[in-house]
């Protein structure tokens, strides 16, 4: 059948094709994350223009390409033409069919195939063409029925006046500091055990071992520990926290213009703003200007888009391959950035770019500007509020901060991945193994949110305004960690980690801790902030004042996810905390964080921690066997970094076909017995086992790692002969995450000759001492002498070689010219240069080797070193002396790239 005679007419089937494969998808992917859209700050003009793009401009540049190729030559327009039908075609089906459990080759080839019968029946049934023309009409209503969707139309609600407290007290308003953590259940915190000066109305109190600051603000504020949230989602929880309103028969949007009262617009007149949101939009871009890349349309465009494009990777691509995908599982924006690791610095802290995951950088800028405000010769107090995403999962950190795991998925280890198989949202595996690793990860990352709130409270009592200071600690819901259910979403078996959460309140000029027994709920933290800053609401609130003649509640209302609101008696809430509270310090013990690592996830005794791999006893007749080990490698041969502690094992058993498999294994680091780990029984990690140790049992070079099988007999256990173990990258089933990232520079490979540039790509370099803590691509010196490991997989051979470093130099055109730098590698004479350039420029160090070497120490001095500040070019008040972005190793002669 010959193609229609009007160019405008046979532009409509691509047009329509286009709209139905991208736009309707980024629609239905909006409409039901409204949370994605508040938390890159669009507003009411970029929500039109977003309406455009997707309405008009994406399906028209498919039609304007074929509309060029086809002014060019009618043959190639018309294969232009059937390529997009293929295409557009084999995008809607893979949007229906991705997630079938079929060969990813295969649900690719049907879709594929659908295309092309769309295409044949296009030119051989008239009534399709017909069709598709006609179907453009459709697309006008997709349009209204997206912009009309009571989740996506509050984003084009007009600014209203803003609605403010009435002040009702003539004395100063009180700085307001409020951190709001995030899935921190009150269970992770507390301890059974007596506490000197506790609470025996209570039972429990907060573990001083574990959380010591958390538990030093509470022996000056008012705890609530019957606490609990409203709802157990970001979305809903943080609008009812910050407004005081229980949603009113609608999904709430967690946005200023949905929720137009709340804790920011009451307090707008008399209050300076610092807030840190993650998901929502609360506070009017008016009143709290953003940091970061959101302050500019362009910044906001540019993530959107690129986060709008990694989200439809995940509706096309088959589920078995979306594993290589970026994750977008555990945050609402900037999914591309993976290393969670960013250059902070005073001088550069209005001009960084917001870094959406690594949750200490961005808590530390929230400190760095509330300082500024306090510091500030300003009448107003400051408001002060984060939303912090920690402990918040993937779980990375250790209390310290430290990373721990080179490589590690991006979700929580035992939480199903196949959606497929998912009754409810976060569900996990019915593994108890895989529940108690995961649990363990969730409480040494709450340590750090510990150790972050301490560094916040320090600065309070530094700056003086402690004292006089109001200061709220809570979270938005809980998580948790019991085998088949979801670890977020609140179902019968998991209401005391869903629903109850912590609440700190400390008044101004109060000395002394109190603890309440009253039935508090978020809704009630924004009428107590008014009542002890001294205003008034100029409405009523579904909330109470905790101070005043609060109502105790009968019962606990929380609003479940995609369900109507479940409520249960405040009464039977109460003894669930306590019996959920017990069974986890039965098994986990209520002493520091050494309890912590692995050692009694097979009821072994505690007492092993640190004690010689002797105290187990051998086993005769215990068969030998092998264990495949990820990055082994790094294990024996560990050089310490700035921000990475190597805690973390994991391997899967290589005899899995064999009928003998131990009951777990015991790993041992320098013949101490490090920690113990079950088999794990998940689909793709069946026969894996992995534990995190106490990282103090390494040491910096040579490390001795071996790893035995348990046998257990009666109540006793004992060991087999040590394994043979196999270095791999990685072991079937994990998704790979470059940890390595977290701690250096993305940086070229080092070479040796042309022939090995492909075999030595894995070589893994260190940063030690002397460096700052990275951006994705370079790191600066930041002390007089720096020191860097140069550690190869493939021992270098006896010879010449240089040392080639791109780098440049901090200079200043009249205070500092250039910099000398003096290079020594191993414990090779001193090479002394001078750099002045301020690009990247490649300075070769020439050296000899003696004797094979697999890892080189490369030490800078540089006596010259000067901050910005110094040089009177920023704030940063570092020596920084030279920037790095690459190196390698080269045969003396070799000027390979």
């Amino acid at each position: 059948m010959a193609a229609p005679a009007s160019v405008d007419v046979r532009a409509l089937p691509l047009f329509v094709l286009a709209s139905l494969a991208i736009t309707l998808p980024i629609y239905n992917v909006l409409k039901s994350n409204p949370a994605f859209i508040a938390a890159h700050q669009f507003d009411r003009l970029d929500m039109t223009l977003l309406v455009f793009v997707l309405a008009l401009l994406l399906p028209g540049l498919a039609v304007l390409i074929w509309l060029l190729v086809q002014r060019l030559s009618a043959r190639a327009g018309r294969g232009v033409f059937n390529a997009q039908i293929v295409l557009w075609v084999a995008l809607l089906v893979l949007n229906e069919i991705s997630a079938w459990s079929m060969h990813p080759v295969t649900v690719v080839l049907v879709s594929l195939f659908l295309g092309l019968v769309v295409v044949i029946l296009y030119w051989r049934w008239s009534m399709l063409s017909v069709f598709l023309k006609w179907y453009a009409w459709v697309l006008p209503v997709m349009m209204v029925l997206f912009v009309s969707n009571d989740s996506v139309h509050p984003f084009f609600k007009p600014t209203d006046a803003p609605v403010t407290a009435v002040r009702i007290d003539q004395d100063a308003a009180p700085p307001i500091i409020m951190v709001i953590f995030d899935e921190l259940p009150l269970i992770s915190l507390v301890t059974d055990e007596p506490v000197e000066g506790g609470t025996d109305e209570v039972g429990f109190a907060i573990n001083l071992k574990r959380f010591p600051n958390l538990a030093a603000l509470a022996e000056t504020a008012n705890w609530y520990p019957w606490h609990s949230t409203n709802a157990d989602s970001t979305s809903v929880a943080i609008p009812a926290l910050l407004s005081g309103q229980l949603p009113e028969g609608k999904a709430t949007i967690p946005t200023w213009q949905d929720v137009p009262v709340n804790l920011y617009t009451l307090l707008a007149e008399d209050y300076r703003m610092n807030v840190f949101e993650n998901g929502t939009h609360l506070c009017p871009t008016t009143l709290c200007e953003s940091r970061s890349v959101l302050s500019t349309r362009k910044g906001r465009w540019t993530l959107m888009l690129d986060d709008i494009w990694i989200s439809l990777q995940h509706l096309w691509v088959p589920a078995k391959w979306r594993s290589a995908l970026i994750s977008i599982d555990n945050r609402w924006l900037g999914f591309r950035d993976p290393t969670g690791v960013a250059e902070v610095t005073s001088g550069a802290f209005e001009k960084a770019n917001y870094n959406f995951s690594d949750r200490g950088v961005v808590f530390r800028r929230f400190i760095e500007q509330a300082r500024m405000l306090w510091q500030a010769d300003d009448p107003k107090p400051s408001l002060s509020v984060i939303h912090s995403m920690l402990p918040h999962a993937p779980y990375k950190r250790l209390p310290d901060g430290m990373f721990y795991s080179l490589k590690e998925p991006n979700r929580v280890f035992g939480t199903l991945s196949d959606k497929t198989q998912m009754s409810v949202i976060h569900q996990m595996y019915n593994d108890n193994q895989a529940m108690l690793l995961a649990r363990q990860q969730h409480l040494l990352q709450t340590g750090f949110a510990d150790a972050l709130l301490g560094e916040l409270i320090a600065e309070l009592r530094a700056e003086g305004i402690f004292d006089r200071s109001l200061i709220v600690v809570t979270a938005d819901h809980g998580a948790a960690f019991k085998p088949g259910l979801s670890r977020r979403q609140i179902q019968d078996g998991n209401q005391a980690e869903i629903a109850s959460t912590l609440l700190l309140i400390k008044r101004p000029g109060q000395q002394r801790g109190e603890v309440s027994q009253l039935s508090s709920q978020s809704v009630d933290i924004l009428p107590s902030i008014l009542e002890l800053s001294g205003y008034q609401s100029p409405r009523e609130m579904s909330g109470q004042s905790l101070l005043g003649d609060f109502k105790q509640r009968a019962e606990v209302n929380i609003q479940a996810s995609g369900s109507q609101p479940t409520h249960f008696p405040f009464s039977g809430f109460k003894a669930t905390v306590r019996q959920t509270l017990a069974e986890y310090s039965a098994r986990d013990g209520n002493d520091s964080f050494d309890a912590l690592y692995g050692l009694n996830r097979l009821e072994a005794p505690v007492e092993w921690a640190g004690q010689s791999i002797d105290v187990i006893s051998s086993e005769e007749g215990v068969s030998e066997s092998r264990l495949r080990i990820a990055q082994l490698d790094s294990l024996r041969r560990w050089a310490p970094a700035n921000e990475f502690r190597l805690s973390m094992i994991y391997g899967e058993w290589d005899d899995a076909s064999s009928a003998e498999a131990p009951e777990g294994v015991v790993v041992a680091i320098n013949d101490r017995v490090a920690c113990l780990s079950r088999w794990f029984d998940i689909q793709g990690f069946e026969s894996q086992f992995r534990c995190v140790f106490d990282y103090q049992l390494m040491q910096a070079g040579d490390n001795d790692i071996q790893v035995y099988p348990l046998v257990r007999q009666a109540q006793s256990w004992s060991r087999g002969p040590a394994m043979t173990l196999e270095h791999v990258d990685d072991v079937h089933g994990v998704q790979a995450h470059p940890f390595v990232v977290m701690w250096q520079p993305r940086l070229q490979p080092q070479t040796v000759s042309e022939d090995q540039r492909s075999t030595d790509s894995g070589l893994v370099d260190h940063f030690m001492e002397g460096w700052s803590t990275g951006k994705s691509s370079i790191r600066w010196t930041v002390q007089a002498t720096a020191t860097l490991i140069h550690a190869s997989r493939n021992p270098l051979p006896v010879g010449k070689y240089q040392l080639v470093l791109r780098a440049k130099a901090l200079t200043h055109p009249t205070m500092l010219a250039e910099q000398r730098i003096r290079v020594r590698i191993d414990d090779q004479a001193w090479v002394e240069m001078i750099w002045s350039e301020t690009e990247f420029t490649e300075y070769p160090v020439a050296f000899t080797i003696s004797e094979p070497q697999d890892q080189l120490m490369i030490q800078f001095e540089l006596p010259d070193a000067a901050s910005p500040k110094e040089m009177d070019i920023g704030n940063d008040v570092r020596p920084l002396g030279v920037a790095l972005y690459s190196w390698r190793i080269d045969p003396a002669g070799d000027e390979g790239g």
